[in-house]
């Protein structure tokens, strides 16, 4: 059987324009639209396929070479991404994904060379120096600091430099407690968006790595840094093609649909720890789906916010006509309909997956793995995917 880019019509070289493929499409005969469509859908599909692949082929390039220039990683898109019949527009991502790669790491660099010292770089990037122990490591886009002090954990996860790192609210103390590791948004240097990790070692973690698992929780964070150089670019560039993409009511749902569940992956993703960190100490899995579907409770992630900004994000497409006729629905309609594809996603299916991840937890420490090696099949992989590793293992 055929498989990758050839299997649904592209070829190598060839390049894929979904919006000037739908101009053709729309002027073909009736009898041939049908036939062409399911092969238009079938080719977005695989190049959706294909830059997710390219996303991982960059993780790769810069983790064997933290060094490579944009021009280096964006030549390994361009021959990775012609398989899958990458456009200009997509290009042009991708060269601004490599050259804000290049900018961080040369940043990253910079401030190094400036503070060589842990504690000094520490001060410079939280203003105070650490009351405890810390070991810095410098990775290809960050910093991964780690701690032995809580107080000094604290302060990083908290984001409060120029406060009390004492002032955390309840939520917020249950999160450091369970939390093993951290990546912020901030710092007081410039230019450091989305670079800083941390690891809560305590004292024995501190000096005994793997008593932490610290090699996991680096990679875990590192990755997350990579990986926020596409997430504003391919998010917004894609949702609006998709949508443009449909022709039914029923299409333009699933893309809402399918959008919805991206954005709720850095939900899925802190429910995981969660899960993970709960697995550590004696709650049982009953207690621990309980303590993270409570209504209101400190994991309830999704707020007022966040609700708000889906929201307006949503509300933008319905103003650009992208919705059809699920945008031509009165406001208040429209509103009912949201509400419950939001409660659909971010409840329902979102308890749902808590409850998979949970069982997946069970069922591996029935068949005879230890809590730690349970942790260690399970950490870097999406919750989405835990049952399918139970499966593959049973």
């Amino acid at each position: 059987m055929n498989s990758g880019p050839e299997k649904f019509g592209i070829t190598p070289q060839e390049v894929f324009e979904p919006k000037e493929e739908l101009k053709k499409i729309r002027e073909l005969p009736k009898e041939k639209k049908a036939e062409s469509l399911e092969r238009f859908k079938r080719n977005l599909n695989n190049q959706m396929e294909g830059l997710a692949g390219i996303e991982e082929e960059v993780i790769r390039a810069v983790r064997n070479n933290p060094d490579a220039s944009a021009e280096d990683i964006y030549k390994a898109v361009e021959k990775l991404g012609a398989k899958y019949g990458i456009n200009e527009e997509q290009k042009d991502i991708a060269k601004e994904v490599a050259l804000k790669y290049e900018y961080k790491h040369q940043k990253i660099k910079e401030v190094r060379e400036k503070y060589p010292e842990d504690k000094e770089l520490f001060k410079a990037l939280f203003g105070r120096y650490p009351e405890g122990n810390i070991e810095i490591i410098v990775g290809p886009i960050t910093f991964y600091i780690r701690c032995q002090n809580k107080k000094d954990y604290s302060l990083i996860y908290t984001e409060n430099f120029f406060g009390d790192e004492e002032k955390a609210d309840s939520k917020e103390k249950m999160e450091i407690k369970r939390s093993a590791g951290i990546s912020i948004k901030s710092s007081l240097i410039p230019d450091l968006e989305g670079t800083v990790t941390a690891e809560k070692s305590g004292w024995w973690g501190f000096n005994h790595k793997d008593f932490v698992d610290s090699a996991s929780i680096y990679k875990h964070e590192e990755q997350h840094a990579i990986r926020n150089l596409f997430d504003k670019q391919v998010t917004v560039f894609f949702f609006p093609k998709r949508l443009e993409a449909t022709k039914t009511d029923e299409e333009k749902e699933l893309v809402v649909k399918n959008f919805l569940r991206f954005k709720r992956e850095k939900f899925d993703e802190a429910a995981a720890d969660e899960i993970l960190a709960y697995s550590t100490d004696h709650t049982t899995p009953k207690e621990i789906y309980a303590v993270l579907t409570r209504k209101g409770g400190n994991y309830d992630y999704f707020d007022e916010e966040e609700k708000n900004k889906l929201e307006a994000m949503l509300n933008s497409a319905k103003e650009d006509g992208l919705l059809g006729k699920l945008g031509e629905k009165s406001d208040e309609d429209f509103k009912k309909w949201l509400q419950n594809l939001v409660k659909e996603i971010y409840v329902t299916e979102y308890s749902r997956l808590i409850m998979d991840g949970v069982e997946s937890l069970e069922k591996l420490q029935k068949m005879g793995y230890s809590k730690q090696k349970t942790i260690s099949l399970l950490t870097h992989e999406p919750l989405s995917r835990w049952k399918k590793v139970v499966e593959r293992l049973h």
